[in-house]
């Protein structure tokens, strides 16, 4: 009588399956205790270098505040339709905000 050898281990060879996947690599500790000023002066010192405002973005702002046509219309009536939504589900919830 002839038996037949049954192997329950998947991996025991022969077919190449996928392979389980690599776990990452655990993020590297800080030195010390972790918190470097070093260049806080430096980022400091450059923040206070910039100006208070764009001069493009003032110019650009000034552009839009004279122009009839901005915002758009069709812009006007999307949010006064949001907020009319907004308001309508607030009133139905019975929500005092």
């Amino acid at each position: 009588m002839t038996y037949m050898e049954i192997n329950s281990n998947i991996n025991a060879g022969g077919v190449q399956g996928p392979t389980s996947p690599q776990r990452p690599a655990a993020p590297a500790k800080p030195a010390g205790d972790g918190v470097s000023f070093d260049n806080s002066a430096a980022l400091e010192s450059a923040l206070k270098s910039l100006p208070d405002s764009r001069p493009e973005a003032v110019e650009r702002a000034k552009e839009k505040a004279i122009d009839p046509h901005y915002p758009p219309p069709v812009l006007v009536h999307k949010l006064a339709r949001l907020f009319a939504i907004k308001l309508q589900s607030e009133s139905s919830d019975g929500s005092d905000k």
